[in-house]
């Protein structure tokens, strides 16, 4: 199994010492779990480490993946210029994933522009990663204006890119929740920002990514939420593999709501033959033309001949059905 695991987890800046000046220890359970998916991810030996973010150069109508070597970035923005963070891109997957992504569709772009400088949604998490001793290749995905949907193909689209290079990797959704969570916090309290934490904790808990996308618009605004697009391209990556999730830390001392979460991928290999009938009956309907043999099937899936039956479900009810018995 090539994605080794996937975490969800904020990016407040004070809880990098030398912005925090000893604040952190206010949301120390939130410090104590993003050391806990660190240690993980060390354990784990990735090749490459994805990053989704909401605070990269972001368009309201395409995707963007940062381009080029690396890149480098400090905190002078939250008053610590001397703490900076240096990262390594890798390249090829994050041209295959750009390359893939084109073909289903989706405005995407690599780019080096107005990206000098890392942004503090993926400096956070390199940070903690960094301190375990870890220094890998970093793919960085902007989130974009563009429906949920395509959020979730293009993590559908980095699952493939990493499969096809046969490149191991751990996908990391940043983004904090809701920003009214409280009168006393400095944006406020609304009624739909406590509505929206606890449905995606109880989607995290419930181990079910289909809850992401289940949202309006203007709750969203309401809310004042960050992190939903980068949680709704961790779906795609997910998809159809067999995990199990766990709720590390969750606290809003300040209003803001910070979620540390774990994925796990089961023993079980995922499901190729679910795997497969999803790809071709997608890419059937945008294109209209058929799925070309992808290449890393199974030896079940191309040495042997066998009927299929395909059922398309919605929300559990049959929606279509097909099938053949040569």
């Amino acid at each position: 199994m090539l994605l080794k695991g996937a975490f969800i987890v904020p990016h407040p800046p004070l809880i990098i010492p030398e912005v925090g000046g000893g604040r952190q220890k206010d949301i120390q359970k939130t410090v104590d779990a993003y050391e806990r998916v660190a240690g993980q991810i060390r354990a784990l030996k990735p090749d490459t480490l994805v990053i989704a973010t909401p605070h990269g150069a972001s368009y309201g109508n395409c995707f963007m993946v940062s381009a080029g070597q690396g890149a480098g970035g400090s905190f002078a923005d939250f008053g610590a210029p001397q703490a900076r963070i240096e990262v390594r891109y890798d390249a090829d997957l994050a041209g295959r994933i750009s390359r893939l992504a084109g073909q289903e569709g989706l405005a995407i772009i690599e780019s080096e522009e107005g990206n000098a400088a890392l942004d503090h949604g993926t400096m956070i998490p390199v940070h903690f990663v960094h301190t375990q001793g870890l220094d890998i290749p970093v793919v960085r995905i902007s989130i974009s204006g563009l429906p949920a949907e395509a959020h979730h193909i293009l993590g559908r689209c980095i699952a493939r890119a990493a499969e096809e290079l046969g490149r191991s990797y751990v996908f990391i959704a940043s983004g904090d929740l809701s920003h009214k969570l409280s009168k006393e916090g400095p944006y406020g309290l609304s009624a739909e920002g406590p509505v929206f934490d606890q449905r995606i904790l109880d989607a995290v808990r419930d181990c079910d990514c289909a809850q992401f996308f289940g949202f309006e618009e203007n709750f969203c605004r309401k809310a004042a939420e960050c992190g939903l697009r980068s949680l709704q391209i961790m779906a795609g990556v997910l998809e159809g593999k067999k995990v199990r999730s766990e709720v590390l830390s969750y606290e809003a001392p300040f209003g803001v709501g910070y979620l540390v979460a774990a994925f796990y991928l089961s023993e079980e290999e995922q499901d190729p033959y679910v795997t497969l009938a999803r790809r071709s009956l997608e890419h059937y309907i945008r294109t209209d033309n058929p799925l070309k043999r992808p290449e890393g099937l199974p030896a079940e899936l191309t040495d042997r001949r066998g009927g299929v039956f395909v059922s398309l479900k919605i929300d559990g009810q049959l929606r279509g059905c097909i099938g053949t018995i040569q």
